[in-house]
């Protein structure tokens, strides 16, 4: 309740278990919607379930069976998850339902193998940048015919690296970074804070 007496921009749940059946989480999501209306009657404050490994939504083919069988649930991308799930990088077109239903975005890059990347400077990430960056930007041209997020002026998007054990952002580890001038030079990857803060700025120019 206390989320409610100072009213946030957006409200993200990790939801269910990888563990529930596909009933078991159509039944969650739906009472979940009753009590998210219930409790945010008459409040514009978007509710959504992240797309995430060990939750309900781990794998994109059982969040698009929940999608068409809960038609008011709202999603939190972080398709990250999803490639590593899968084990190769998703299309648009894979995945066009949860696309046209998401309300906010986890911008994290990451592998078929890996759920993050060390830095999206690296040259040899280029293809992996530009395929998230696709997924999030057919997201946010979508958004618009999302009734609960009219009121917004912007899409939301969080840039997310972490936890330690996900890897990827070593500072130790070397990146080599392409120069206006043509060079190439090497450089230490940067520490967590600076990699989100620098992503955050990057995004707000590319999305």
């Amino acid at each position: 309740m206390l989320a409610i007496a100072e009213p946030p921009v957006h409200i993200n749940c990790h939801s269910g278990s990888d563990s529930f059946t596909l009933k078991e989480s159509i039944d969650y999501f739906t009472k979940s919607i009753s009590i998210q209306q219930r409790v945010l009657q008459g409040k514009e404050i978007p509710l959504s379930h992240e797309t995430h490994r060990g939750r309900s939504l781990y794998s994109p083919w059982i969040t698009l069976e929940i999608a068409q069988q809960v038609p008011q649930i709202l999603f939190t991308l972080d398709v990250s998850h999803w490639h590593v799930v899968c084990e190769r990088i998703l299309d648009p077109q894979d995945i066009d339902l949860v696309l046209r239903r998401t309300a906010h975005i986890h911008a994290r890059v990451g592998t078929a193998q890996q759920p993050q990347i060390s830095d999206p400077r690296d040259p040899q990430f280029k293809h992996v940048v530009e395929a998230h960056e696709l997924l999030w930007r057919t997201a946010i041209a979508y958004q618009k015919d999302i009734p609960s997020l009219a009121h917004r002026i912007a899409p939301t998007l969080t840039p997310e690296y972490g936890p330690m054990e996900d890897g990827g952002y070593m500072p130790c580890i070397a990146v080599h970074i392409s120069h206006p001038s043509g060079d190439i030079k090497k450089s230490c990857a940067r520490e967590l804070d600076e990699l989100i803060i620098d992503e955050g700025h990057r995004l707000q120019g590319t999305l």
